[in-house]
């Protein structure tokens, strides 16, 4: 399942290599989160599922994913807050542009 994620953020394009171990720990923790869910979702009561610490589980492993989550722009307060590039805008390279200013310098 973990694997799966990660193929999938790549083929929407929001996985560079550079972020490659940031969001393999958000998979971690995304697996781990359906994993708790369906476990408390199996115990017959409330009860059993607080003696077996699932519910605590659960909600560290909710606090971790969302924290992770904010990183790459996974919510819309975040994408809000996240600034990248268009794909088909080339950006100007600042050291290219200082070479084609120096005097002497063929642009």
């Amino acid at each position: 399942m973990r694997f799966l994620r990660w193929k999938h953020l790549v083929a929407l394009g929001l996985a560079a290599a550079i972020d490659r171990a940031l969001l393999a720990c958000w998979c971690e923790a995304w697996a781990e989160w359906v994993d708790l869910v369906a476990a408390v979702d199996e115990v017959e009561t409330y009860a059993e599922a607080i003696k077996l610490g699932l519910l605590n589980a659960k909600a560290r492993a909710r606090e971790e994913l969302l924290k992770l989550a904010q990183q790459f722009g996974f919510s819309p307060s975040a994408r809000a807050r996240v600034h990248a590039n268009d794909q088909g805008e080339e950006q100007a390279d600042p050291f290219e542009a200082f070479l084609t200013r120096r005097p002497g310098r063929k642009a």
